[in-house]
């Protein structure tokens, strides 16, 4: 179970980064600040459609504003402003994953995010995959955003061997995010494929 929560703890901050979406952090100066600004008004202002993308055995319709997925050791990140997707597959097997309690899934945030207030917990089904969900809000420890951060954990199998896989998804929760806003669609276009 240790060796479990260290996995999900260093999940949780590879996820707690990529929340960004690659915009730079507060220290910026007047001018770059300025820029991401522009840019953001940019995107309020062009029409968001959702798109297909895929990583792995994972297929789900995203908004137009995200990226694709880029491929990393062990995970996979489409990002957004304020907002990301990470898809991390064929992690070692740990323990099967409806076996996530609570307790674990809170230990998980800690030195991530603080004033956690848990949403849901519990098992869910990803097109015949059955896993474990858990969905809370949280202030960033690194940035001060409050977040609402929603993990599927599930496992796959090749035939002989098991894996544990997960799915986060982050975003700001000042409004106005595009993951926010299509959250419910996004959700019901999550695929795990065969």
């Amino acid at each position: 179970m240790k060796k479990f929560l260290a996995l999900m703890l260093t999940v949780v901050m590879v996820f707690s980064v990529a929340a960004c979406g690659g915009e730079e952090t507060t220290e910026t100066t007047t001018e770059t600040t300025t820029e991401t600004t522009t840019v953001v008004e940019e995107v309020e202002k062009e029409e968001i459609t959702l798109i297909e993308a895929v990583t792995g055995n994972v297929s789900m319709l995203l908004p137009s504003d995200f990226t694709e997925f880029t491929a990393y050791e062990g995970y996979s990140v489409a990002a957004g402003p304020g907002a990301s997707v990470v898809v991390a597959e064929m992690g070692e097997y740990l323990m099967d994953s409806t076996e996530m309690t609570e307790e674990a899934f809170i230990a998980s945030t800690e030195g991530v995010y603080e004033n956690v207030e848990i949403v849901d917990f519990g098992i869910t089904d990803i097109n015949g995959a059955t896993g474990t969900v858990g969905t809370f809000i949280g202030d960033s420890v690194n940035s001060g955003d409050t977040r609402s951060v929603m993990y599927i954990w599930y496992d796959t199998t090749d035939g002989t061997t098991n894996y544990n896989n997960s799915i986060c998804f982050v975003y700001n929760t000042n409004g106005g995010t595009s993951l926010e806003t299509y959250f419910e669609d996004v959700l019901g276009s999550l695929s795990v494929l065969g």
